[in-house]
């Protein structure tokens, strides 16, 4: 599982629209992000802002260590198809 599918399964388990969760995002952290930005960053490989990813952290209460194992993984699975 990549970090894009695991904000995307968040989303979808709190049954929670794009457009809800960027309306959630800007009261409770006053910070402003579009729709487009939540639909691009559930999308496989698509990067992510840190500080919206912080965000989705704490907002979903995600495990940090869990967060930081899988982009490792995808980083050493990157690693080994290029060599």
């Amino acid at each position: 599982m990549t970090v894009n599918q695991l904000l995307c399964k968040e989303r979808k388990k709190q049954h929670l629209s794009v457009r809800k969760l960027a309306e959630i995002i800007q009261i409770k952290y006053d910070y402003f992000v579009s729709k487009s930005t939540l639909n691009y960053i559930e999308q496989p490989g698509k990067g992510i802002d840190a500080k919206l990813l912080f965000i989705l952290i704490d907002y979903y209460q995600l495990d940090i260590v869990k967060i930081q194992n899988i982009f490792l993984a995808e980083k050493n699975k990157k690693s080994s198809h290029k060599e």
